[in-house]
């Protein structure tokens, strides 16, 4: 696959992403709808396992649906309150690494920018915003 294929695929895999992290900003009723478009990012991905960064962002990807289904759990009533987020360091920092802002990790987590920039505290990480 040629370097420019590769930055293509790279954009398309980015706009769907944003695309996700805007269905779930506006919804919690597209969680289901998001976790089937992200499925369809990873079967795209599939056939790319040999190039590193794909690799890694499917895995990424998985761990965004595991994410995702905890959160469907929630919103059907399990728990007193708000229940806490899960979101592990290493998320966050690959989150981090792909450039996501803070604002967009909050969006994806159904959590305030400032529950962020807690957790990022509480690992011992920052962030310049």
């Amino acid at each position: 696959m040629s370097r420019s294929e590769i930055e293509q695929l790279r954009l398309v895999i980015n706009q769907e992403l944003e695309f996700c992290i805007h269905l779930l900003a506006s919804s919690t009723e597209n969680i289901e709808q998001v976790i089937t478009k992200l499925d369809s990012v990873i079967s795209a991905l599939d056939s790319l396992a040999d190039i590193s960064i794909f690799s890694r962002l499917r895995q990424l990807i998985e761990q965004s649906i595991h994410i995702l289904e905890g959160q469907i759990d929630n919103f059907n009533g399990q728990g007193v309150g708000r229940p806490k987020q899960h979101i592990s360091v290493s998320t966050l920092e690959h989150l981090l690494a792909m450039n996501f802002r803070v604002t967009q990790i909050a969006e994806m987590y159904g959590v305030s920018s400032k529950t962020i920039f807690r957790r990022l505290k509480e690992a011992g990480l920052s962030v310049v915003h």
